[in-house]
């Protein structure tokens, strides 16, 4: 019995261990927030890097996003759409078009509401968190989102590579 209990505590450290380095190699992915009220960019940059991620970099319009992502691409956006739904699925678009693979984007909404997140996730939008946020959950979202980029990856370059 101790033997078994043993190894099963051993067994759980090295999938803990495992999880770990996935995580650290996550936590330096570059994530834009996409807010226009500053205090707000602020706080869920706060959030994230609290949570260690060493990434965050704010944008305070969708031009400023698109401009950045052009530059040198994000792993992952975080965005806020009640600017505008026509304005903010058209930057999305755009955003994703820049992204040869898979782009995570992650919609910040003040309000669920079906019809528009529907328009969203026809789009290609993966996540919405409403606001006001809670931490917890956007950073569960931000490193889900994340791993789901990191996978898509692995099987592309396993594609290549077949």
């Amino acid at each position: 019995m101790g033997v078994e209990r043993d190894i099963k505590i051993s067994g759980c450290q090295s999938a803990l261990r495992q999880n770990a380095i996935e995580d650290s190699s996550l936590l330096a992915s570059r994530i834009l927030v996409v807010e226009p009220n500053e205090d707000s960019a602020i706080l869920i940059s706060s959030f994230l890097e609290l949570a260690g991620y060493t990434g965050v970099e704010i944008a305070s319009s969708y031009k400023a996003a698109l401009q950045r992502h052009a530059y040198q691409a994000f792993d992952l956006i975080l965005i806020y759409t009640d600017l505008g739904e026509a304005e903010g699925l058209g930057a999305i678009q755009s955003l994703q078009a820049l992204e040869p693979a898979f782009l995570p984007v992650i919609v910040m909404v003040s309000e669920f509401d079906q019809q528009v997140c529907q328009t969203f996730l026809r789009a290609g939008v993966r996540e919405f968190v409403t606001k006001p946020l809670d931490g917890t959950a956007l950073r569960l979202r931000v490193r889900n989102m994340l791993d789901m980029k990191r996978l898509a990856r692995l099987n592309q370059s396993s594609l290549a590579v077949s």
